[in-house]
């Protein structure tokens, strides 16, 4: 027989079974253990929790292998701009360098044949005073 003491009226949540005392809460646990329909709720509840775990550990997984293999595709792509714009810079500077050369060799070549034109005016200039 189980009996609930309430010492002085108050209740301290204590059973006394074969004078042994339980808290109330470890007797409905005991009770309910006993039960078969809470052993079956028990066992599903506790495969729900591992599904649930394994799946969100699944998910940390998968997340975590994308976020490599984005970082990796970010690196790459990175480098890849960066290789790039070196190669432009390059491409700019030997351009620069062969624009100059070219207006060296034009201002060059202008002034040439300004003095061949000059000359020409004088040799013509020489040959009608003469």
């Amino acid at each position: 027989k189980l009996d609930v003491t309430e010492p002085d009226g108050i209740n301290n949540n204590t059973v006394t079974n074969n004078n042994e005392e339980e808290s109330i809460e470890q007797v409905v646990n005991r009770l309910l253990e006993a039960s078969p329909e809470y052993k079956e709720i028990m066992s599903k509840y506790q495969d729900a929790v591992a599904k649930l775990e394994k799946d969100i550990t699944q998910r940390v997984t998968n997340i975590t292998t994308q976020k490599e293999k984005l970082e990796l595709t970010y690196k790459k792509d990175y480098e890849q701009l960066v290789n790039r714009k070196s190669d432009l810079d390059k491409q700019l500077d030997i351009m620069q360098t062969k624009y100059k050369e070219r207006m060296g060799e034009f201002s060059l070549r202008k002034n040439q044949v300004l003095e061949e034109q000059l000359d020409k005016k004088k040799q013509l200039s020489n040959r009608l005073v003469s």
